[in-house]
């Protein structure tokens, strides 16, 4: 099942839109994809899908982290996942790793080993503190919340 993006912010994505003075339909034709989906993760009903995410804002020139905001306390792996714009399948395939086990880390159900933590921390670009923090954070999240 997908997930809600966490950290994604509607509002920010129609403003950068509108700023570019491009309608739902053109920015969903530039990013292949569509204006109503457009104009669901706009108005709220839809959570985008990363991927698709990535392609639209890079079609309005922009970077994900303006459009996912998450405070730097509150970040779970899947937010640098995000911000590279990848699936849990592209994460895994740069990391060299299964996505069955990337899946498992970013909800927390399984311990990092020194091993797994240097090859996240080189695939998404952070340091391996980095990957540790997150991860602990994730594993400490109350029951419920979206990893």
């Amino acid at each position: 099942m997908r997930r809600v993006i966490r950290g994604f912010r509607p509002d920010l994505f129609a403003a950068a839109r509108q700023a570019r003075n491009l309608s739902r339909g053109e920015l969903g034709r530039l990013s292949d994809t569509t204006g109503v989906t457009i104009g669901r993760w706009e108005d709220g009903p839809n959570s985008p899908q990363v991927d698709k995410l990535a392609r639209a804002v890079a079609a309005l020139g922009i970077d994900m982290s303006d459009v996912i905001v998450v405070e730097p306390d509150l970040r779970f792996l899947s937010y640098w996942r995000h911000m590279k714009g990848w699936t849990q399948y592209q994460l895994a395939d740069e990391a060299g790793l299964s996505k069955t086990l990337v899946e498992q880390i970013e909800r927390g159900e399984r311990h990092l080993d020194d091993r797994v933590q240097a090859k996240l921390a080189a695939a998404l670009g952070i340091s391996v503190a980095d990957v540790q923090a997150a991860h602990a954070r994730v594993r400490a999240r109350p029951a419920g919340t979206h990893a």
